[in-house]
């Protein structure tokens, strides 16, 4: 019963898709006179969710008796048209925005199978090639959609309208559900008896979730023997072109926290551990003798969200999250310039009570002051007992009625245009040290990259 609740939820709501998708999607929005359906196939092939969602959509129409399947993105496209395409896809919502606020090692999880399924997907197209396959679409399809359950899985508690929790089901259940094509069943072991066809992109799809842990597993050799034979190559024309995928995948890879298959590569055959074992050893290690370094977990998170084009709500949380979070800041204040009063007033806040004036501060940026100074370029200062003593006569009534005696302040900018500040504290906490200060900087500094970045999609 749970998994069928979690199928039928799958059904009836939109997939999230990744934030670069949505970014390059909006983008060629604007330019849909110019655009060739090819140009938007590839884009939606990297990616396994827009994959599926597409797919989904245009397999669920209303279609006549002599209506077919289809499973080419670039028909697709032809069929809906350019611009109604792109308009339909480019509202969906994001991974970033549920995962990387929430919980960035799940969202870091989800990479590693992106990863994968888009191996997998290469690898197959450079394997089709070799047997002529007439339908090269449906391999590709088949490879992305092979890890669609467990991206799912993973963004199904960080939604807004939760997903019900299920046991891990088949891919088969799922796209029979969402109406796809028999051949993508089929490919993703829908076959009680398999075809060559199929037994060969199952050993593909396992054969690149193997390389992850290292090439020298036992099973990976079983693949590729299959695969050869399948193919009806030798053992070592399949490892050679696994090893350059391998490698192009690598030198092409966007997001440093995933390690490519390809760095094992270098490893000399020998009589190593299992990867399992060893990535078991090593957690309980780190379990026992070190403390996870949540700081750099959510500084890198900001990074990789400025990196993606992240709206600017995702960028203020995230940046709120390595402040509290990563530096213990107990209140945290975002003050936003409002250009026609001239004044400087607080807009998002976090841990600060309902009736402290840190939530209602406004300062007047008529007036000189130490906030009007900051605001002319990208700068911070810490206030503390020694400092206050030298800018007592530049910090406004109103602010020191609210501020603690020990606090950060740092300027934000979009570009060269200033936006805000952020204030920052330890209330009723250990007095921060140089080490927070400096952290402190970073994370403003990551906040105006990454809101600068958004304008300029």
């Amino acid at each position: 019963m749970q998994t069928s609740n979690w199928i039928k939820y799958w059904q009836q709501h939109a997939l999230p898709i990744l934030q670069e998708s949505k970014v390059q999607l909006q983008q060629m929005l604007r330019r849909t006179d110019s655009l060739r359906p090819t140009d938007i196939e590839a884009l939606v092939w990297n990616d396994p969710l827009l994959t599926a969602q597409v797919l989904r959509f245009i397999n669920q129409r209303k279609r006549g008796a002599m209506a077919s399947d289809v499973v080419a993105i670039e028909h697709i496209v032809m069929m809906m048209g350019v611009a109604p395409f792109l308009e339909r896809c480019s509202h969906l919502p994001t991974v970033e925005q549920y995962l990387l606020p929430a919980d960035p090692q799940a969202y870091q999880q989800l990479l590693q199978l992106l990863a994968r399924a888009r191996f997998s997907r290469a690898l197959s197209l450079d394997l089709s090639t070799i047997r002529n396959d007439a339908y090269p679409e449906e391999l590709q399809a088949a490879a992305l959609l092979a890890v669609v359950p467990d991206m799912l899985h993973l963004l199904g508690s960080h939604l807004p309208e939760k997903a019900p929790a299920a046991d891990r089901t088949t891919i088969g259940a799922l796209i029979a559900a969402w109406q796809l094509p028999d051949a993508l069943t089929q490919l993703l072991g829908g076959n009680e008896v398999p075809s060559v066809r199929v037994a060969l992109q199952s050993s593909i799809v396992r054969l690149c979730s193997l390389l992850e842990q290292g090439w020298w597993l036992d099973d990976i050799s079983t693949q590729l023997e299959t695969i050869a034979g399948a193919l009806g190559i030798g053992l070592d024309h399949v490892w050679d072109r696994v090893s350059k995928q391998m490698l192009r995948q690598a030198r092409r890879w966007p997001y440093v926290q995933i390690v490519p298959a390809a760095t094992w590569l270098a490893m000399q055959p020998g009589d190593w551990p299992v990867p399992s074992k060893v990535q078991t050893d090593a957690r309980e290690l780190l379990t026992e003798k070190m403390v996870p370094n949540v700081l750099s977990e959510r500084m890198q998170a900001l990074h990789l969200a400025g990196k993606q084009g992240a709206p600017t709500n995702q960028i203020m949380a995230l940046a709120v999250r390595a402040l509290a979070e990563g530096l213990g800041m107990q209140r945290i204040a975002f003050t936003l310039v409002q250009p026609v009063e001239q004044v400087l007033r607080t807009r998002y806040v976090h841990g600060v009570v309902a009736n402290d004036g840190l939530r209602s501060l406004c300062i007047n940026l008529e007036q000189p002051s130490l906030f009007s100074q900051l605001l002319q370029k990208p700068q911070s200062v810490w206030l503390n007992i020694d400092s206050r003593k030298r800018f007592a006569n530049h910090l406004p009534e109103t602010f020191l009625a609210c501020a603690a005696d020990n606090c950060f302040l740092m300027s934000i900018f979009v570009g060269s245009k200033p936006l805000g500040l952020i204030y920052a504290d330890r209330h009723g906490q250990q007095e921060p040290g140089d080490d927070h200060y400096n952290h402190f900087k970073q994370i403003c500094m990551l906040t105006s990259r990454a809101l600068t970045h958004y304008s300029q999609r």
